[in-house]
């Protein structure tokens, strides 16, 4: 499955933060290993701190597994991620560009928060249109940054 990420925003800034997200754990297990320690250390220490107070009733140590756990789902498994703008670039060509061994976890979060975002921006620009701009999406024609101007043109019809 190809996992894309929509850019509104920066698109050379989203490609460096995915870039800099694959290059710190490339190196085998890499710089998420050092995190994953420090996080059960955290854990553990909370765990502790919570047997301490509850004088030895409550010892949850299943905490520390299951976020064990779902660090190495999110962050040891590695896919290629298509990296899309949706406004075009600065010479008018569309920007799509690939970033590899990102972590699963920022990939599927990544496309889903973008798809989502990008979906409820054209539901809006589909409810505020005004009849007869048939212009196609005023997002991607350069209607980012004019919310108030598109809120507005109803309005426009009542004079």
């Amino acid at each position: 499955m190809d996992w894309n990420i929509q850019v509104l925003g920066s698109f050379e800034f989203v490609r460096a933060v995915l870039n800099g997200a694959a290059m710190f754990g490339s190196g085998g297990a890499g710089g998420y290993a050092s995190v994953a320690v420090l996080g059960a250390v955290i854990g553990l220490l909370i765990a502790a701190g919570k047997a301490i107070i509850s004088a030895g009733k409550e010892l949850e140590l299943h905490i520390i597994a299951v976020s064990a756990l779902l660090f190495a789902l999110m962050f040891g498994s590695r896919v290629e991620v298509v990296v899309e703008g949706v406004l075009p670039g600065p010479d008018g060509q569309p920007q799509i560009d690939r970033v590899a061994n990102v972590p699963i976890g920022l990939a599927v979060l990544g496309h889903l928060i973008s798809n989502t975002g990008l979906y409820f921006a054209q539901e809006m620009d589909t409810a505020f249109s005004t009849p007869g701009s048939n212009n196609g999406l005023p997002l991607a024609s350069g209607g980012f940054g004019r919310t108030l101007e598109l809120l507005r043109a109803p309005l426009a019809l009542a004079d």
